[in-house]
């Protein structure tokens, strides 16, 4: 087989798998499988929220300190 087509298929086939690998994130247009997804869901909206509810102080640590500390308080029960 020559070194060109044997590129081209080994090419085509990386492509095709990236591309099926790639198919199924983000994808939400199914019922989800159990409640699991749903409740992941929450989990990372209160988790984004209480990131975002952080103060910037301008110093990078303590901004980082402070949104960590108030995303893992937030999603605690």
């Amino acid at each position: 087989m020559p070194k060109t087509l044997w590129l081209a298929l080994m090419l085509s086939a990386s492509l095709v798998g990236l591309a099926l690998a790639q198919s199924h994130h983000g994808d939400t247009s199914g019922p989800p499988e159990s409640g699991f997804a749903a409740q992941m869901m929450q989990a990372m909206e209160r988790m984004d929220a209480g990131m975002m509810a952080a103060k910037s102080t301008g110093n990078p640590d303590r901004d980082f300190a402070a949104m960590m500390i108030r995303s893992s308080s937030a999603t605690s029960c």
